[in-house]
Parts: C-alpha cells; sequence; structure tokens
C-alpha cells in the first residue's frame, strides 16, 4: 500500500467511523440513568477526539508525502 492509498483508506474509514458515531448521542440521551448517561457522553467525546487525531495525522501524511524533507 502506498501513502497515497493509506492516506485515502484512513480518511473513507474515519469518513465512516463518524457517520456511525452521530447515532451514538441520541442513543445515550435515551439511557435513564444519568451517571452512566454522562460517563457515555465523556466516553463518546474521547471517541470523537480520536478520530479528529488520526484525520488531522493523515492530513500530515498526505501533505508530507508531496514535501520531501531533503
Amino acid at each position: 500500500m502506498t501513502n497515497t492509498e493509506a492516506v485515502e483508506a484512513l480518511k473513507k474509514t474515519c469518513g465512516t467511523i463518524s457517520a456511525e458515531m452521530m447515532k451514538l448521542t441520541p442513543a445515550v440521551n435515551g439511557i435513564a440513568d444519568a451517571a452512566v448517561r454522562d460517563e457515555l457522553f465523556k466516553a463518546v467525546y474521547e471517541l470523537t477526539k480520536s478520530v479528529e487525531v488520526v484525520k488531522k495525522l493523515a492530513r500530515k501524511a498526505e501533505t508530507s508525502e508531496a514535501t520531501p524533507l531533503t
């Protein structure tokens, strides 16, 4: 797999994950136990941050491919 293919795979997968994660908030809102609901919201937030980090690093890998290091 080339760098370009890897970056595209990461971007596509992150897009899929993001679309699926949009279903989490309405589901979490349906949880009756407030303490569990709060912890779920925290976990969903952490997931979102992690996906954003992957997307950012994929963009960086894409950009660094176009810019030679030497």
